[in-house]
């Protein structure tokens, strides 16, 4: 990992950190994008500490889709600056829209943040990323069981421009990596999306007061009983149950049906032109 560089969108969020502080002390050199520079400006003197060698922090605000052409261009320079090729990217950055709105793009502002805003700098960073490793942080699995209909789904509310609910923009943004990543594998590059179970975070720090709540609740509960996130893994144990497995595996196979899969434009990763973003729902589906 001593050679290699990596870039982390959402960085300073719960599983940003978490994978940011295991690739340097893995040795890795790192690329990191949030948008308080004083919070990247914290975690990079610690991740300097544990091991990374050279840390890099650019500001960015996934509200405001055209950053990523800015953004796209910032990790160009920086990698043509230390020479070296691009490892990898993990898209960590992600929000709960408690109250539903549109940005000033025309998108669900979960759906923009969560997914588009990924996708779209993937896009224009084609060249870089054909011999790196694509992570897409993309929900539990519970939230991806609760939409029946992904793709016509995720069309719609790419087309229609209308503020989603709560659970609905934080589920159809993690279908619509879902199906990104699927399209970048399809055209040949390394994608994977992660799931992760319950995490504490702070996603729930601006959530009306009952979810604060019962948020607060449940991260000392399955936190503590978890131990460091074998809720996920299970690496010692099988599940209590075997729901959690074949509710998995239900999801998964409805993720990746041959059906589902014909609708996805792999052969059309392009780059809309500025002011014309409601094209990425022809470039996906």
């Amino acid at each position: 990992m001593q050679s290699n560089v990596w870039l982390v969108t959402g960085a300073t969020g719960g599983v940003g950190q978490a994978l940011a502080r295991f690739l340097a002390l893995r040795g890795a050199s790192l690329i990191l994008t949030a948008r308080s520079l004083e919070n990247l400006k914290v975690l990079a003197e610690q991740l300097r500490k544990l091991g990374a060698p050279e840390v890099a922090t650019l500001t960015v605000d996934a509200e405001h889709l055209s950053q990523t052409e800015r953004l796209a261009q910032e990790v160009k320079d920086e990698l043509a600056r230390r020479g070296k090729p691009l490892s990898g990217v993990v898209h960590a950055g992600g929000i709960f829209a408690w109250k539903p709105s549109l940005t000033e793009d025309g998108f669900d502002r979960a759906l923009q943040i969560n997914a588009l805003f990924p996708a779209l700098l993937n896009l224009n960073l084609q060249e870089e990323l054909k011999n790196a490793k694509i992570l897409l942080v993309a929900g539990a699995w519970v939230t991806l069981k609760g939409v029946r209909e992904p793709a016509a789904a995720v069309r719609e509310a790419l087309s229609q421009g209308k503020p989603l609910a709560t659970f609905a923009g934080a589920g159809l943004a993690a279908w619509l990596k879902m199906l990104h990543a699927a399209q970048l594998a399809q055209a040949g590059f390394q994608a994977w999306t992660f799931h992760p179970g319950f995490l504490r975070t702070h996603l729930t720090k601006t959530a009306p007061w009952p979810i604060r709540f019962l948020g607060a609740c449940a991260n000392w509960f399955l936190s503590s009983w978890s131990r460091t996130g074998e809720y996920l893994i299970q690496t010692e144990a099988p599940p209590p149950s075997g729901s959690l497995v074949e509710g998995q595996r239900a999801v998964w196979q409805k993720a990746w049906d041959r059906e589902l899969s014909q609708q996805m434009g792999a052969n059309r990763l392009e780059v809309p032109a500025p002011g014309h973003y409601h094209r990425l729902a022809e470039s996906f589906l």
